[in-house]
């Protein structure tokens, strides 16, 4: 029995990724592998830089040390506020320990970091670099009751567009002008096509209501009424847009290898520039210009690539 804990912030994309990576590690093992998962929940404590929460946890423990105690032979973290948390459990319960993104501190202590290509800033020898983030393909196996039930949402006999809008964050800023011509573009589409608009949970409210007034009365959001039919989506598209914002998305839409368009955003910091530029030289995506068209690329499959690395470290 190989037992893994995920310890991430209550983020579902740093869920999301630390399920991927377990997920590859389940799939290539020969071995039981057990896996549980806690959150780094938000409190007071957690807005500190993490070499306070790592001293303040430590201290903690000189009293409590049970709490850090568990019966894991590896952790798998995400996000800056789980690096310290991790850490101090690796402490305790020595084991092995992995963590996603960077941890900004004592990063030296982790026995693999995994940093995208993008922020890569200096080469050390635990770092293990991804394209983009890391993917739980699993999502893409839809249950059956699922598929039946979002069947009713959309006619996949049709062509289907899904559209993925981002939002605004640290390292970008969608605004109205850098959707308009694309969303003129869709509304014009005539009755052969289905258009499906997904929203991530940065989109801004003002920039949700200016698409649901400029769609087609025909063409479809999600979430709606509690349903988002996401995954089901990507994998019957046959076009697939996507803001260049969001780094998540267009690495969802990545695992399905479908034609994928990218959405220029303006107000867009350099590293992720560097991420789509990347893309855009694999042959991976490309930005619309007016005509819809399909071109084959390359699987990328990094948490598979990431996993079958990773491994060659644990007893598994």
């Amino acid at each position: 029995m190989f037992n893994i804990l995920l310890l991430t912030d209550e983020k579902f994309s740093s869920l999301n990724q630390a399920r991927a990576l377990a997920n590859e590690l389940i799939y290539t093992s020969k071995n039981t592998i057990l896996i549980e998962h806690e959150y780094v929940k938000e409190s007071g404590l957690n807005i500190l830089p993490n070499f306070i929460i790592y001293y303040y946890l430590l201290c903690k423990s000189f009293f409590f040390k049970h709490f850090f105690v568990r019966k894991v032979d590896l952790i798998i973290s995400c996000g800056r506020k789980s690096a310290p948390y991790s850490l101090i459990i690796k402490k305790f319960s020595r084991c092995f320990s992995f963590h996603i993104l960077n941890p900004y501190f004592q990063s030296y202590k982790f026995d693999k970091i995994i940093i995208p290509e993008h922020d890569k800033k200096s080469l050390k020898k635990n770092f293990v670099y991804s394209l983009g983030t890391l993917v739980d393909k699993s999502k893409l196996n839809i249950p059956k009751k699922d598929k039946v039930r979002f069947a009713r949402l959309f006619k996949i006999k049709k062509i289907i567009i899904s559209v993925l809008i981002g939002g605004s964050g640290k390292s970008s800023n969608l605004r109205l002008d850098d959707l308009s011509s694309i969303l003129s573009m869709l509304k014009k589409l005539d009755s052969t096509f289905e258009v499906l608009y997904f929203f991530s949970r940065r989109t801004p409210e003002k920039l949700k209501s200016y698409i649901l007034n400029k769609k087609k009365r025909n063409q479809k959001f999600f979430p709606s009424n509690g349903l988002n039919p996401y995954w089901y989506a990507l994998k019957n598209s046959d076009y697939i847009f996507v803001t260049e914002d969001s780094v998540s998305m267009t690495c969802d839409a990545m695992q399905t290898r479908k034609p994928i368009f990218t959405i220029p955003v303006k107000k867009l910091k350099k590293k992720i520039k560097k991420f789509h530029d990347s893309l855009r030289h694999l042959g991976i995506t490309k930005r619309f210009n007016k005509r819809l068209f399909s071109w084959k690329y390359n699987k990328i499959d990094e948490s598979r690539r990431i996993s079958n690395e990773l491994r060659k470290n644990l007893p598994i």
